[in-house]
């Protein structure tokens, strides 16, 4: 309304006739007119054209060759990655690949106790036995260091080295028969069977240990050995 009163005003006072006032109107009205229906058009065809102007491609089969083979072998190590670390946390911690371990030979009952015993005699050699149980921390922390003395080669031309799990009932009654109280315990026979030495094994006390190991071997003919009082030193006691 306001639009029109204003045109019949500018008439009057111009003596333009109506007519030519619907012209201008006409012209006034028209663009704006044009502009409202064209513009969505303009921006449905941006909108229909826009995925074929870029298209997506999925999955590593669009990827160059060499990029794409680069990428499968990617995930297949990954793959026999993740594969060799579920084997791993299946393995018990005492049966893992640690240096030394294939030095140790297992016992998980008293009769192999007794053949490593026997074979033992046969060699002539001194039988080592670190007795533990699958759920002690303290035997799992000492575990590496124990690989590494039953590795060394000198050690080896005069011991047997063995690894003894209590959690088997009988290994667990013959160390209580023989006074053993606490695990891992360290016990050292001579070839004949007569026990020579016993002592804890913690993680602190493996390099006391392997001092003492050599103490044995220079001394073959000593029949006792102890820790000495300051838990240093494995002394020969007769």
């Amino acid at each position: 309304m306001l639009l029109n009163k204003r045109l019949a005003t500018s008439t009057a006072s111009s003596g333009t006739t109506v007519p030519r006032q619907h012209a201008l109107l006409n012209q006034l009205l028209v663009p704006p007119t044009r502009l409202v229906v064209t513009r969505p058009r303009i921006i449905q065809q941006l909108r229909v054209a826009a995925p074929e102007a870029t298209p997506v491609v999925e999955g590593p089969r669009g990827l160059p060759e060499d990029a794409r083979q680069q990428l499968e072998q990617q995930m297949e190590r990954q793959q026999s990655q993740e594969t060799q670390q579920e084997l791993s946390a299946r393995v018990p911690w005492w049966n893992k690949p640690v240096k030394g371990a294939e030095y140790l030979k297992e016992i998980n009952n008293v009769q192999e106790l007794q053949d490593a015993f026997s074979q033992s005699k046969a060699d002539g050699k001194s039988v080592a036995i670190d007795f533990f149980a699958g759920n002690c921390p303290s035997c799992k922390a000492a575990y590496p260091k124990l690989c590494s003395i039953a590795k060394d080669p000198k050690l080896r031309e005069t011991f047997n080295f063995y690894k003894a799990n209590v959690q088997d009932p009988t290994l667990f009654w013959w160390i209580k028969r023989n006074s053993v109280t606490t695990i891992p315990f360290f016990l050292v026979y001579s070839p004949q069977g007569a026990q020579v030495l016993g002592t804890t094994a913690s993680f602190k006390r493996m390099p006391v240990i392997k001092e003492g190991m050599y103490t044995i071997r220079a001394n073959p003919q000593a029949k006792k050995f102890a820790m000495n009082p300051e838990k240093t030193k494995i002394e020969m006691v007769q």
